[in-house]
């Protein structure tokens, strides 16, 4: 009878192993729980901070907040998408003319992505054209909104230097109506346009999209 009771008030080790691995299964699930919980926070956060960016940077043009830069007044204010970039961040941006006349870009402010969140690897940034050509999709754009009262202009490209032939300088030299052909590097300005800039997490599962209304100029994330 001892020996016999003995024996039922312990455990086997099979019964020790399946109780350790029905534990580090459970944490196992719990932790990649916790992490699919913060990857959705930081996709939220980087969508919301996105969508604030781009619309503080569009009341600029209209209450004249920090309407100046270097003493010259402000002609555009840009925020500049670089998906190839390893930073992982996009830059809000002031473009004027300086005392000489000669344009100036000034960085406002660096914006980072929260951790584990990043431009998409297909499709970054689209910007939908109603004419030819329909779609555009490159890895670096600028949405500008332009001074007193905020028309959106989106260039497929953020070459500055040199300034000659640069985006920003086809920035400043559109003209809306224009025959597309007026830019020799096949990327022209477009102010009847849509931008679609995607973010996702590092594992690619999750998504979101902040679009730019060219012709409305409302800023929206689904």
């Amino acid at each position: 009878m001892k020996q016999n009771s003995e024996k039922q008030g312990g455990f086997t080790l099979m019964e020790l192993l399946v109780v350790i691995t029905i534990m580090a299964l459970l944490l196992t699930v719990t932790m990649v729980d916790l992490a699919g919980q913060r990857s959705k926070r930081n996709l939220k956060i980087a969508l919301s901070g996105l969508t604030s960016s781009i619309r503080e940077i569009q009341n600029y043009t209209f209450s004249g907040r920090n309407s100046e830069a270097d003493s010259q007044p402000v002609q555009y204010y840009i925020i500049k998408l670089d998906a190839a970039s390893s930073e992982r961040s996009y830059v809000l941006q002031a473009l004027y003319r300086d005392s000489s006349n000669t344009w100036r870009i000034k960085d406002i402010e660096t914006v980072k992505l929260p951790k584990g969140i990043r431009f998409a690897s297909v499709k970054p940034i689209a910007i939908d054209r109603p004419i030819s050509p329909a779609e555009q999709t490159p890895s670096c754009a600028l949405a500008a909104f332009k001074l007193p009262f905020g028309k959106v202009l989106f260039s497929p490209g953020c070459s500055s230097s040199p300034w000659s032939g640069s985006d920003y300088e086809d920035l400043v030299n559109y003209i809306t109506n224009v025959d597309l052909s007026f830019d020799p590097s096949g990327n022209p300005v477009s102010s009847d346009s849509v931008m679609i800039v995607k973010l996702t997490d590092d594992t690619g599962t999750l998504s979101g999209t902040v679009t730019i209304n060219g012709i409305t100029g409302l800023i929206t994330s689904p």
